[in-house]
Formats: C-alpha cells, sequence, structure tokens
C-alpha cells in the first residue's frame, strides 16, 4: 500500500476512534447532565409562571427566568426573594446549589476526568468503548494466528473487538492495541466476556486461541446468543474440527496443522506455496514459480498449463507488469512469475515442469 494511502487510512481511524472516544464519554454521563438540565428547566418555568418580581408585575419572561435559575446554582442569584403568594419559591434558593453540585458539577467533573485520564480508566474503559460497536468482528485470542487476523480484518475496513485471556504474558496485544483495536481482558469461555465484546451484535467470532474446548465452549455460547452469527473456529484436531463444523452448525472450522503442512510440504519441493485454504474436505494451495529458461513451462501458455493439469493461472507478472486475469493465449517466458491455485501434487508437477533441460 502506497504510504500516502496508508496515512490517509491511519487518519481516518483515528478520527473514527476520537469520534467513539466522545460518544463514550457523553453517554456515560448522559442521564446526570440530562437531569440536570430538565430540572434547571423545569423550576425556571415554574418562575416564570409564579414568581412576581418587585419591578414586574406581569412576571418573568421565561428566558429572564431561566437565566435567574442558573445564577442560583452559582450561588449568586440576583433574583429578590420571593414574597407573597410565592414566597414557597425560596426553597430553590437552597436546592438549586446543591442539585447542580450533584447533578451538574459532578457529572462533569467526571466527565472531565475521564476525558484526561484514560489510561487510568483500564478495563472499564476499554469495556465502553467496546459497547459502541456493532456489526464488527471478535477476536479470540491474540497470539500469533490471532493478531495476524485482526491485521488483515483491518485492511479490509472491518470492525475488530479483541478478547485475551492474558494480556500481560501476550506481547502481541501491544501490537493490536497500536492499531486502535480494544482488547478486553477475559476468558473467552465467559459469556459475560463474550456479552461485554458484543455477540450480540457482532457479525462474525473468529476463535483463535490455543485450546481447543475453549473454542467450542466460546463457540457454543456465541450460536446460543446470537443463532446468525458467523463463527470461525481454529482448531489443532483435523477430525473435532471436521465434527465440530457439522454438528455445531459452523461456519468454518479449520486445524491450523493441516493447513500449514501444505506450506511446509511445498517449501520442500520446487514451488513456493503462499496460502493455503479448505474447500470442502481437500486443502487448496496457492504456489508462486518463477519461470525458469530452458524447461517446458517456459513453452507453454497459461491455456495449456490450466488444461493440462486443471490449475487455475490466477495472476501473471512480467517486467514489473501484474496481470490479474491473463489470457489463456499468453505464451510464458524465462522470468515471467505466476501464481497458481491448484492441489500440492498439481503444484508439484508444476514445479517438474519448471526444471531446466539438461
Amino acid at each position: 500500500m502506497p504510504l500516502s494511502s496508508e496515512k490517509y487510512r491511519t487518519t481516518w481511524r483515528m478520527l473514527r476512534a476520537t469520534r467513539r472516544d466522545w460518544y463514550v464519554l457523553v453517554r456515560e454521563f448522559w442521564w446526570p447532565l440530562t437531569l440536570y438540565a430538565l430540572t434547571v428547566t423545569g423550576v425556571a418555568v415554574l418562575f416564570h409562571f409564579v414568581y412576581t418580581h418587585p419591578n414586574s408585575p406581569d412576571g418573568l419572561a421565561f428566558d429572564a427566568a431561566l437565566y435567574a435559575v442558573l445564577q442560583m446554582t452559582l450561588l449568586g442569584p440576583e433574583l429578590p426573594i420571593p414574597e407573597g403568594s410565592g414566597h414557597w419559591l425560596i426553597i430553590f434558593y437552597f436546592m438549586m446549589p446543591v442539585i447542580a453540585i450533584i447533578l451538574g458539577g459532578q457529572g462533569l467533573a467526571n466527565f472531565l476526568s475521564l476525558l484526561f485520564n484514560r489510561r487510568e480508566r483500564g478495563a472499564a474503559w476499554v469495556q465502553a468503548v467496546a459497547s459502541t460497536y456493532s456489526n464488527h468482528v471478535i477476536v479470540c485470542g491474540l497470539g500469533h494466528v490471532g493478531s495476524r487476523v485482526i491485521e488483515n480484518l483491518l485492511k479490509s475496513h472491518t470492525e475488530v473487538i479483541g478478547i485475551e485471556k492474558n494480556l500481560a504474558m501476550q506481547p502481541l496485544v501491544s501490537r493490536v492495541t497500536g492499531l486502535g483495536v480494544p482488547v478486553i481482558e477475559g476468558d473467552i469461555r465467559s459469556p459475560e466476556i463474550l456479552e461485554v465484546a458484543g455477540v450480540k451484535k457482532a457479525k462474525a467470532v473468529v476463535m483463535c486461541s490455543n485450546d481447543d474446548m475453549a473454542n467450542i465452549e466460546a463457540a457454543i455460547h456465541c450460536r446460543k446468543v446470537n443463532p446468525q452469527i458467523r463463527l470461525v473456529v481454529r482448531m489443532f484436531d483435523a477430525d473435532l474440527a471436521r465434527t465440530m463444523k457439522e454438528t455445531l452448525g459452523i461456519e468454518e472450522a479449520f486445524s491450523a496443522s493441516a493447513l500449514a503442512a501444505p506450506i511446509f510440504a511445498g517449501a520442500a519441493l520446487d514451488v513456493d506455496v503462499d496460502h493455503t485454504f479448505a474447500l470442502g474436505d481437500e486443502v487448496m494451495s496457492v504456489g508462486r514459480i518463477v519461470v525458469n529458461a530452458n524447461c517446458p513451462l517456459a513453452a507453454a501458455t497459461v491455456g495449456q498449463l490450466e488444461t493440462e493439469f486443471e490449475c487455475s493461472v490466477i495472476v501473471h507478472e512480467r517486467n514489473g507488469i501484474r496481470d490479474m486475469h491473463p489470457h489463456d493465449n499468453i505464451h510464458l517466458q524465462a522470468g515471467d512469475t505466476i501464481a497458481i491455485l491448484a492441489s500440492l501434487p498439481t503444484l508439484n508437477q508444476l514445479g517438474k515442469w519448471n526444471r531446466p533441460k539438461r
């Protein structure tokens, strides 16, 4: 990604985080401040209709009454003490400062305290921010796999919340929080922790912890709370992953070892395997080949490769020019780079085709 685009994306993310920050602050003290405003307005209405000013027999205009009540909250009322039938209004001379301190002053003080002391808020603040998310993805477990999942989700402009059992013991957490992702500390098997992360409003949950049973328990709770949520579970046991996918209605259950195996196997062969993914019961791979000179591959076309090997050439690059949809009649040349989608045995055969003739 160009530097300017990355800078723009980072700036935009910071603006969104700031907007969310203010939303949480206002929401946190919405009721005390609203109650304070309603109280001041209500008392102003009473003074507007009941209070009789010595210099204004017709009573106070509402704006003058509102201003006078606000002055009472500051212990500096300019109105004469009520007399006559409205003398009972004198109680507000003493009540309004107390109300201002309890509702307005305390609420404003707490608001400013939270605004300028975010680091001291800790977990409570992270949970408050997380509560504002919706249609997001929850990633459980912030190890090497989980942190990479979050990075890729952010690149696709998807909002993410992370859950990690022990923040102090997980060195990758700081990298995740540095990307502006709220991270909740807790056990993913805890229904309360998942609900704090917004499982009811989330669109997907990715279970990336190293504990298969913890991933399964969390997936069961998520499905119970939100039947429409998409579940993606990482598991070490390939057979268990297949069983859980069928019985729990999990959209995807991946065995990390099964997906990594083709990459290790490909590294030992004549082709670089960059990615693997499950397609039903079969693991497909994306391999990268740099065409050698004086080899069968250098004399073939894209169409011939796809027909002969039942594969798909998804990228062709020559002299720095990349074609994401190469035409069938393109003749490969030495130095070309091609990305091929195929099974590992097929990639192995293509690797043999790329060996120079002796």
